[in-house]
């Protein structure tokens, strides 16, 4: 990735309210170079991206910033409306280990049932996995991330799924996943560390 500098402020939205963490709420394509962008393709169009890198590289800030530009184009509602006339935030973004830990607790719950977490996760109009790694790889979990993924690929539901590992790794646990994930736009993050450079 190149071409991050200091540019003008973002469109005005709160992408707290969407689950997105306080250090990435800035996060604006507006801060890439126009070479980098190109990458991207049309955003009005791609599917879904599978953004991979070591840490550090920006991953996330990148998928906060395209997951900002879905909602404030249009492409994902901020607000939809159920059966009953009640507003619902309909653009979610997921830090993995995090869902995968909502997942979990239910199990321990009496009355408690993954199927609304499950149910969010498909019909969400634009939706962010962010920080997949292998220890997200027992059976258990996998089965539900590519339930995930396959739905909302065979859907074409705007996408962003981050993680350090690379499709040819992740095919070597789970080669439909890794199917999936290479069929959405792969972008690969390289650079240095950020974190490592503020701390110099």
């Amino acid at each position: 990735m190149s071409g991050e500098a200091s540019r003008p402020t973002p469109t005005p939205i709160d992408l707290a309210q969407y689950g997105v963490d306080r250090l990435f709420l800035a996060a604006s394509l507006e801060n890439f170079g126009e070479p980098f962008k190109k990458t991207l393709g049309n955003l009005a169009e791609e599917p879904g991206y599978y953004v991979w890198g070591k840490e550090g590289r920006g991953k996330t800030y990148l998928a906060a910033a395209i997951f900002r530009h879905w909602i404030v184009s249009g492409r994902a509602s901020r607000t939809r409306q159920d059966y009953f006339k009640r507003s619902y935030v309909s653009a979610r973004w997921y830090f993995v280990p995090d869902l995968m830990a909502r997942i979990r607790d239910t199990w321990d719950k009496k009355g408690a049932s993954e199927r609304p977490i499950m149910r969010e996760l498909l019909r969400a109009e634009a939706v962010v996995l962010d920080n997949m790694t292998v220890a997200h790889f027992a059976p258990w979990a996998l089965e539900r991330l590519f339930t995930i993924i396959d739905k909302r690929y065979n859907n074409g539901l705007p996408t962003v799924v981050t993680s350090t590992l690379s499709t040819v790794q992740i095919a070597e646990h789970d080669p439909s996943l890794a199917s999936r994930l290479g069929g959405w736009k792969v972008i690969e993050v390289r650079g240095h560390d950020r974190r490592l450079d503020k701390e110099s």
